[in-house]
């Protein structure tokens, strides 16, 4: 592929009426060519705000009522008509008018690359605990599970730098060492990809599963995304429990679903995190050690944020425990 390809941009919404709009426009305003970029809503409700916000930027929403959010996006992935597929969760943002040409560089130049991520943003008007959220790229249970390979800036110490060239990098993960990709936040696929079948990227397995057929992702150095805004303590604990709803365990967020995915070490960590999170020292002096090397004294909400998710998690697990043993009576 040497020509720009046709880009689809999928924005799955979720309960972000006053994000969508600012989220539309950061795409609308790419210098990518309009012949070339088509732009999907997916929708499973029904606020009116949502709609209209869509339906005023002159965009394709695809809507299933009856079925969850996830669902949406499939059918949304499965009627993108573009060569490349970008997913931009509604609660996010692009921060450069080139983004699109950056995100679409590695498909023109390598015919096997197969995805491109781009790392958090910190935009103007964040606050600390969202400055926090983006220098991490991960909560603290991912962060904690995959270390360095939870974070485009730190995938060198994770990996060996496979190619560096035209503003962006191509690591040499292997299946159970994959990196995390939040896939909401900018990560861009082929629809097609020469033998491999799968018209849909939605999760870790997936990303395993490209890793291992041989296929490339690119990590995009300059693109950026905005992550979404986090008002507060409570909206971050609101955040993470709704993450783990309905998981009977600990494995839930960004990590995967199946201990099958992660390697010895990364199985070990998932049932240490509520020891570390709880001991509450232990993520205070991390923090103290995130924020001399990022110099943001925002770094700080790391102690709060592990032991609120520690206690997430937790109770997550005696809640699937207990519901589980009242099936098996």
């Amino acid at each position: 592929m040497r020509e720009l390809p046709r880009v689809t941009f999928v924005v799955p919404v979720h309960s972000a009426a006053d994000d969508l709009a600012s989220c539309l426009a950061s795409i609308t305003r790419q210098d990518y060519p309009d012949s070339l970029v088509d732009l999907l809503v997916t929708y499973s409700g029904s606020d009116p705000e949502i709609l209209e916000a869509a339906h005023s930027a002159g965009v394709t929403v695809i809507r299933d009522v009856q079925g969850a959010a996830e669902t949406c996006l499939d059918l949304g992935i499965e009627r993108a008509r573009g060569d490349i597929i970008f997913i931009v969760a509604a609660n996010s943002g692009l921060p450069r008018t080139d983004w699109a040409r950056l995100m679409t560089r590695p498909f023109v130049d390598q015919d096997d690359v197969f995805g491109v991520c781009a790392q958090f943003a910190v935009a103007p008007t964040d606050n600390a605990l969202t400055r926090y959220a983006c220098r991490l790229h991960a909560d603290p249970f991912t962060w904690f599970v995959y270390g360095d390979a939870s974070n485009p800036r730190y995938y060198r110490h994770a990996s060996d730098v496979v190619e560096a060239r035209n503003g962006y990098v191509i690591y040499g993960f292997s299946g159970r060492r994959h990196p995390y990709v939040p896939l909401e936040y900018g990560f861009g696929f082929r629809k097609r990809p020469a033998g491999y079948q799968m018209n849909e990227c939605r999760n870790i397995r997936d990303v395993c599963r490209i890793i291992k057929v041989g296929s490339k992702i690119a990590c995009v150095q300059d693109a950026g995304v905005y992550h979404r805004p986090v008002a507060g303590l409570g909206d971050y604990m609101s955040l993470f429990r709704k993450s783990f709803a309905g998981i009977p365990g600990r494995l839930a967020c960004g990590v995967a679903r199946d201990l099958r995915d992660l390697s010895v070490s990364r199985r070990l960590r998932v049932g240490l995190f509520e020891l570390y999170g709880l001991t509450g020292i232990l993520p205070l002096l991390d923090s103290l050690t995130m924020t001399v090397c990022e110099k943001d004294r925002a770094m700080l909400w790391h102690g709060p944020a592990s032991i609120v998710t520690s206690w997430v998690i937790l109770r997550q697990y005696i809640a699937g425990t207990r519901a589980l043993g009242r099936e098996a009576g």
